[in-house]
């Protein structure tokens, strides 16, 4: 119902304020996307390793965009100084932070899909059993979680600050992680909160452009 209530209220809003049809269009996409992984999951007992997988490809072409706009200092058109104060990114001064966006049109969107899809990828992890697959696997949601910081979202931070405690306590009860891949997926997690609490040196000045 609040699926349905959803859509009638944006298709309104579209046709009577005489809006453009492409967001609508991406919303019942979405829509569609959703009810289509809930019915192979209803029907399909093993499709939570595609499932996976799928997550895991997402994150990536994602985050490695995201790494990518950082270390190539490519505007996106988002900026801050610190984590606090949206600021233009062609505004004086130092200490301007540029906000990676990655595959997505603004940071708060790549935040989202982060910490939506970062957990299903960690999934991809214990669908192989090889150990030099499953720690490449470790190793890009890292980088997931990475990018994450690069979005400089306030909301996006608590949000995936949330989402690990609850994995790390699922990962914690459940039996088929115990022993050497638990500590390893729990010291993945741990650098990642390491990552998260050291500080964020600003870009110069006089290489902004």
């Amino acid at each position: 119902m609040p699926i349905g209530l959803l859509v009638v209220a944006a298709g309104a809003a579209t046709y009577h304020g005489g809006q453009a049809t492409a967001p609508l269009r991406g919303l019942l996409t979405v829509v569609c996307c959703y009810y289509l992984v809930v019915g192979v999951r209803r029907t399909q007992t093993e499709s939570w390793r595609a499932i996976g997988i799928l997550a895991l490809a997402g994150v990536a072409a994602a985050a490695t965009t995201a790494f990518s706009q950082v270390t190539n200092e490519t505007p996106t058109g988002f900026c801050r100084t610190g984590l606090l104060t949206d600021i233009a990114c062609d505004a004086g001064g130092d200490g301007i932070l540029i906000r990676a966006t990655g595959t997505f049109s603004n940071p708060n969107l790549l935040a989202a899909f982060l910490v939506l899809l970062l957990p299903f990828a960690l999934l991809a992890a214990v669908c192989v059993d090889e150990r030099t697959v499953r720690t490449a696997i470790v190793v890009l949601v890292v980088i997931g979680y990475g990018a994450l910081l690069t979005t400089f979202s306030r909301a996006g931070y608590v949000a995936a600050a949330a989402g690990l405690l609850v994995l790390g306590g699922a990962y914690w009860l459940s039996p088929r992680l115990a022993g050497r891949a638990q500590r390893r997926l729990f010291a993945a997690l741990g650098a990642v909160a390491l990552f998260a609490a050291a500080p964020v040196r600003p870009r110069p000045s006089s290489r902004r452009r």
